[in-house]
């Protein structure tokens, strides 16, 4: 499993969450060693 598809379960399971108090998502920004990763940039949220 890759590092980017654990993040995105991640993501929707937050989504999903937050949803239940109605509180919505507009990003997920995850920053590692090597960077950055917005993830709604990459058009996942």
């Amino acid at each position: 499993m890759t590092h980017a598809l654990i993040f995105g379960m991640v993501t929707e399971r937050l989504k999903e969450a937050l949803g239940l108090m109605d509180i919505r998502v507009i990003d997920h920004v995850v920053v590692g060693s090597d960077g950055c990763r917005s993830f709604a940039e990459m058009g996942y949220v």
